[in-house]
């Protein structure tokens, strides 16, 4: 099966997921070519991971050669259904200039990348994220005559407009979400649209690459407790409600080191509070870290926290991939209750859940764990398991192909 697959940056340290889902689709023999905005920076090896440069083409810029191509070659292609896809994909000539320029980006890109695929026999177009990837992805579908699809995932629904959502919902074969609250959340939202169909795919991960290591929780309290926290610094992952709890298990008297990995926004601002604090022995901000390096932290660190949040403009994750990845070590991790991370963590059972936005509360589930060996063991062992009855990557995949297929037979 070919596929096109349409996203906004390639590769991306911080979507890991859509890099191991094109691995395991090529596995099953489809053959994928990427139509991304952007090229990520200073991660060469995960284009060699999926063959290399051919199988990416990035987005020209508006006034290039190969755009100047894309849009030449389709006007005389499509003929009138040029003018007409652009008044469809830019409806806002008359009525808003700055809407009508994004909406005229938009056109170009399809114009580009359609110019670019139009001699592939690909049978759907697969868009990643519910934004301006599906965008695109809606545009191609109008010029190539092919349907489209799209993976939604967490800022894209929470903070999208709604009828602009709405309108691109409704013109896919299918939705696929990586939650069970995100589905429920777009039923609710397109409960109007009858006809779309949303299904539920977790974010498998590759078990082969992370091992569950057998860790001695009976010396926590002894020597200096290692904290690891993975994410992108932005509000909605709580990473200062962390820093604050690290404040209050020094003052406690705690040996602790509290290593974060990522990059983001909040970084200036998670490192003056760092050194306000006097607490740069005990916490370091690596920033982003290839994969093979985050395996090695996983393996050394004894708790894992993720503290997330709703941020003020309502963003939320939808299950944070590096959770899935620390349960699959064997690392008892911390985390609130907000979204789907209760379809991977139960209480006392996989994990352990605290209040959003309170540090005290990320101090005593430490202090607890640092002082309970036993309740450890159990949260790793269970947190393995539940990682491989329900997020191996082949399973997940497997659905996902089935998806697809039920677009070909129709």
């Amino acid at each position: 099966m070919n596929l096109l697959y349409v996203v906004d940056q390639f590769p991306s340290s911080s979507e890991y997921f859509i890099l191991n889902e094109i691995l395991e689709l090529q596995k099953k023999k489809c053959k994928i070519f990427i139509l991304a905005q952007k090229k990520g920076n200073g991660l060469p090896h995960l284009v060699e991971a999926i063959g290399g440069n051919g199988n990416i083409y990035y987005k020209p810029s508006f006034f290039s050669f190969d755009a100047i191509m894309g849009h030449f070659y389709m006007m005389l292609f499509l003929k009138s259904r040029y003018v007409k896809i652009l008044k469809e994909l830019a409806p806002s000539y008359k009525t808003s200039y700055r809407t009508f320029l994004r909406e005229l980006k938009v056109f170009s890109n399809v114009m580009s990348f359609s110019f670019k695929v139009r001699n592939m026999e690909s049978k759907l177009i697969h868009a990643h994220f519910l934004s301006l990837p599906s965008s695109i992805a809606m545009g191609m579908s109008k010029v190539l005559n092919i349907p489209f699809s799209c993976s939604a995932h967490a800022n894209d629904i929470y903070v999208a407009n709604k009828d602009d959502l709405i309108k691109k919902a409704n013109s896919t074969a299918f939705i696929v979400t990586c939650t069970l609250c995100n589905k429920d959340f777009l039923h609710q939202l397109l409960a109007d649209c009858s006809k779309i169909k949303v299904s539920h795919v977790y974010h498998g991960i590759d078990l082969s690459k992370w091992v569950s290591k057998k860790r001695d929780f009976q010396t926590l309290t002894d020597k200096k407790i290692r904290i690891l926290s993975i994410g992108r610094l932005v509000e909605k992952k709580g990473i200062v409600f962390l820093l604050q709890a690290i404040k209050i298990l020094v003052l406690k008297g705690l040996n602790v080191k509290c290593s974060i990995i990522g990059d983001g926004p909040l970084r200036k601002q998670l490192e003056d509070f760092t050194k306000r604090n006097a607490l740069e022995d005990n916490i370091v901000l690596h920033g982003s870290l290839p994969q093979k390096d985050i395996i090695s932290f996983y393996g050394e660190s004894d708790i894992f926290i993720l503290p997330c949040v709703i941020a003020d403009n309502g963003d939320r994750d939808g299950l944070p991939n590096v959770l899935v990845e620390a349960l699959a070590t064997g690392i008892p991790a911390i985390s609130t209750s907000v979204s789907a991370i209760t379809e991977l963590i139960t209480h006392e059972q996989t994990g352990i859940l605290v209040k959003e936005k309170d540090p005290d509360q990320i101090a005593e589930a430490v202090l607890r764990l640092s002082g309970d060996p036993e309740l450890c063991s159990y949260l790793s062992r269970n947190g393995r398991e539940k990682v491989e009855r329900e997020f191996q990557i082949k399973n997940s995949t497997d659905r996902l192909m089935e998806l697809f297929n039920s677009i070909n037979a129709a």
